[in-house]
């Protein structure tokens, strides 16, 4: 349970981030207007593709892989709380579906329980949700690095990087590409592991050598650290960095050989802003403020993994793609806004029902 001591402690910063990075995957999904505000259309390119990224390095920011290791319970309810929406939305979104196509007969290709099953364990099946593709590389992420640290000595570090660098040099070398071009969307979990393994590294990297949580340092890393993140001096040069890797990221040819989220410039892009964000955490004060703030980083998860479902509702009242200028972009901020509302919705029957079988 969350107390109003532990509010203080939240790192406002990230959850701010989270905030934008919803928005930025809902747009991803949802935004089709070339004609919105201009500057939408000049950041939406690089920080669309930085947002899977930053979820990523989110994630594993705050797994705590030793605790989880020498804590066996803590990884299964880790691993329940990653597998249980993965089945319950998947389930939420075949109903409707099969229950829509009986009903108006919209799909070409008939709902089967199949389709159930292979979103469940691929998360990337079309005529369902294909963006929890997300939510089954995370589980599969999340187990290769609770085996890691379960290895009893000091090569799981070394493993790490081992694994950091052989990922780079696949996507480098378009082995992965070709592996999987011809696999099918079905494989897409698969073929992505290989791009997002160096964010979920990346995490773990900065969880072990930053402050935690906000307020706790790890490994007794806090002198340094605070001694080198202290003048504003060094926020300068993270912009500078940052603004460099935007230019190289907008500057990519469109046809490069992924699945979406390799290169070098991306991950450096991507762990810049984080880190921006995360030392934003002593700059707002209020308790109260800070647990709006925290409440509204929470319903992210809501929002991904229901804005598949809210576009396509909408889309049965307003073709989307046909509306033009500011339109478009109200049309994410609105579905965000949905999904947000979903999550409290959900959040007070959940504790309705808690409440009753007491």
């Amino acid at each position: 349970m969350t107390t109003a001591k532990s509010y203080k402690i939240i790192n406002t910063g990230i959850c701010i981030l989270r905030l934008w990075m919803c928005l930025e995957v809902v747009m991803n999904h949802c935004y089709v207007s070339a004609n919105d505000f201009f500057v939408v259309n000049w950041l939406h390119p690089v920080f669309g593709r930085a947002a899977v990224p930053i979820f990523f390095i989110i994630s594993f920011y705050y797994l705590d892989p030793e605790a989880l290791s020498e804590h066996t319970d803590r990884f299964k309810s880790r691993l329940l709380r990653l597998v249980i929406p993965q089945v319950t939305w998947g389930g939420i979104y075949w109903i409707i579906v099969y229950v829509v196509d009986k009903i108006w007969n919209l799909y070409q290709d008939e709902v089967t329980p199949f389709d159930l099953i292979a979103q469940i364990f691929t998360g990337s099946v079309a005529i369902l949700n294909p963006v929890m593709w997300f939510q089954v590389d995370l589980i599969i992420a999340t187990v290769l690095v609770f085996s890691l640290y379960k290895i009893k000595s000091n090569a799981k570090g070394r493993l790490l990087s081992f694994l950091f660098i052989v990922c780079f040099v696949v996507q480098y070398t378009g082995i992965n590409y070709d592996i999987f071009q011809d696999c099918g969307y079905e494989l897409i979990p698969v073929a992505r592991l290989a791009e997002i393994i160096p964010y979920c590294i990346a995490g773990l990297f900065l969880a072990k050598n930053s402050e935690k949580n906000g307020i706790e340092t790890i490994r007794g890393h806090k002198k340094i650290e605070n001694r080198f993140l202290k003048g504003k001096w060094i926020y300068i040069l993270l912009c500078a960095a940052m603004v460099i890797a935007f230019i190289l990221l907008y500057d990519t040819d469109d046809n490069v050989v992924d699945f979406g989220y390799s290169g070098i410039p991306l991950l450096f892009f991507s762990v810049i802003l984080f880190v921006l964000f995360r030392n934003t955490k002593s700059r707002i004060q209020s308790v109260r403020l800070k647990k709006m703030i925290y409440g509204l980083g929470k319903s992210t998860e809501t929002v991904y993994f229901s804005h598949i479902l809210i576009r396509n509702v909408i889309a049965v009242f307003f073709d989307i793609g046909s509306i033009k200028g500011v339109g478009s972009f109200w049309i994410c901020i609105s579905i965000m806004s949905i999904g947000i509302a979903s999550h409290f919705i959900l959040f007070f029957l959940k504790n309705c029902v808690r409440g009753y079988f007491k």
